[in-house]
């Protein structure tokens, strides 16, 4: 699309239809030689090179994504990205970057668990040092005592410099084994994901927003954010359309925050005790699912026909409530270019996902007045509705329901 040039061949067939030559093996040839060429030489540039020609071409290389399966993984390569860890960039952010980033902060917390094997060997290596010194003093102390010629001496020097060498082989050993144990340490905390690069680069995360503003401000970013994991913002219109085509990179899932259940903690958290917790935890959710299941029956009965369900959230920290889609569902990027197109959009509902431990939702479990009950679960609705950029189904209702609350608020 955005590349021109002129290809001398000599044995193409030019007494045919344009359609035809299209079509033949040798223009095909060619196609795919100067595509990766072009790719290469993209991918060649200085980065301030390229980011000026990301700017300009950028949502061209991502329809590519979806036209040219062949070149697809040098496409991603390609891609840049806002982010959550470089808030004053824009796209400038590769997957390379992102991976990078996670395997760098897992490196630190592998260093800081080999050192503290090195440290404890090298104080049992001092420890056993100290021993063979006793043993040494004790060796001195019998020849003195035994003084039985020259022969006799020379018997103990020996069996002296033996046992030197035993200890010295003794010495070496821990320091041979914390060697191994940190190597261990590190294979098994890039595998069990214990460390923090191995839970965050476990997926590349990704959020679908209608602006840079809206995304950042997103309450699906809230439990990511708390726990320093970054995630990589979508905001061009063809972002949810491109993404449909693409499931990994270099072996690592893409993850859609904004859908379907999170379960960050069954991929470990940094600074988290290990295995050891994991059935107090779990006790812990389901007591949480208990006490929460009268509430969310309650709010399943007001929102009835509007959602696929209520539950408990794992991704809000300072929100009362979100809107999350289903795993298969349309976004608002994909309903848009539907409708822009003349084509209707499948109709989906979205879960409802409550924050227990927010002031609003506590005050809405001991709300009595089910009148009144139903007024607040329909504006937490309808402001998680305006939380995604989407305006609300019924507005004169919503800003009816808002009024009422703030006049008895006002009248209290």
């Amino acid at each position: 699309r955005f590349v021109r040039g002129v290809v001398d061949a000599n044995d193409l067939p030019l007494n045919v239809s344009r359609e035809l030559l299209q079509e033949d093996d040798r223009v095909r040839t060619m196609k795919s030689a100067i595509a990766k060429r072009a790719l290469a030489m993209l991918d060649g540039m200085a980065e301030e090179d390229y980011a000026k020609a990301w700017d300009e071409f950028g949502q061209v290389l991502k329809e590519g994504i979806g036209e040219d399966f062949a070149n697809r993984d040098a496409l991603l390569g390609l891609m840049r990205f806002a982010s959550t860890q470089a808030p004053d960039a824009g796209q400038r952010t590769s997957l390379k970057n992102y991976i990078g980033r996670a395997q760098a902060a897992g490196n630190g917390a592998v260093a800081a668990e080999g050192g503290a094997a090195e440290g404890g060997a090298a104080e049992g290596g001092a420890a056993e040092g100290g021993a063979a010194e006793g043993e040494a003093a004790e060796g001195e102390a019998a020849e003195g005592e035994a003084a039985e010629g020259e022969a006799a001496e020379g018997k103990a020097a020996e069996g002296e410099g033996a046992k030197a060498a035993e200890n010295e082989g003794e010495t070496d050993k821990p320091g041979d084994a914390a060697d191994e144990d940190s190597e261990d340490a590190a294979t098994s905390t890039a595998k069990d994901g214990s460390g923090t690069a191995a839970k965050q680069s476990s997926k590349i995360y990704y959020l679908i927003a209608d602006s840079l503003a809206a995304a950042r401000q997103s309450p699906h970013l809230e439990v990511f954010r708390q726990r320093g994991i970054e995630v990589l913002l979508l905001t061009d219109r063809i972002d949810e359309w491109w993404m449909s085509f693409v499931d990994e990179y270099e072996g690592i899932a893409f993850q859609d925050v904004a859908r379907g259940e999170l379960a960050l903690d069954q991929q470990g958290e940094a600074g988290s005790a290990g295995d050891a917790k994991a059935p107090a935890g779990e006790d812990a959710d389901k007591a949480a699912e208990e006490a929460a299941a009268p509430l969310i029956k309650r709010i399943g009965a007001v929102l009835d026909g509007k959602v696929e369900g209520v539950r408990r959230s794992t991704r809000l920290t300072d929100s009362p409530a979100c809107l999350v889609l289903g795993e298969h569902d349309l976004g608002s990027q994909m309903r848009r270019i539907l409708e822009a197109a003349g084509q209707t959009a499948p109709e989906g509902k979205p879960h409802f996902e409550i924050n227990m431990a927010h002031p609003l939702i506590a005050r809405l479990d001991q709300e009595a007045d089910e009148d009144r009950f139903q007024d607040l679960v329909s504006v937490l609705f309808d402001q998680a509705a305006l939380a995604e950029g989407n305006p609300p189904k019924e507005p004169g209702a919503y800003v009816q329901r808002v009024n009422k609350l703030l006049v008895e608020l006002l009248a209290s």
